[in-house]
């Protein structure tokens, strides 16, 4: 992952501190955190959409799959169970 534009700093993938024009730029905690979240989304949608896909999940446990992808996609909890993920 290329580094990011946070505020009006640029940080690492890993929320690093990086020189900008001679001076040292330090992410917060926050920021970092939340480039860590970016940088892991893709990955969990594929996750929940494969938990989804398998079925397995309890009426609740699908409610909270569907809920979370459906956040993550823009599309409505029924279009996600619809199709699956």
């Amino acid at each position: 992952m290329p580094g990011m534009i946070i505020q009006d700093g640029v940080y690492g993938p890993d929320g690093e501190q990086i020189r900008v024009h001679g001076m040292t730029l330090t992410a917060s905690d926050e920021a970092k955190a939340n480039a860590r979240l970016i940088a892991a989304a893709p990955d969990m949608l594929t996750a929940l959409e494969t938990v989804l896909a398998g079925g397995h999940l309890n009426t609740g446990e699908q409610a909270i799959v569907a809920n979370a992808i459906a956040k993550a996609t823009g599309k409505s909890i029924d279009e996600v169970l619809r199709i699956g993920g």
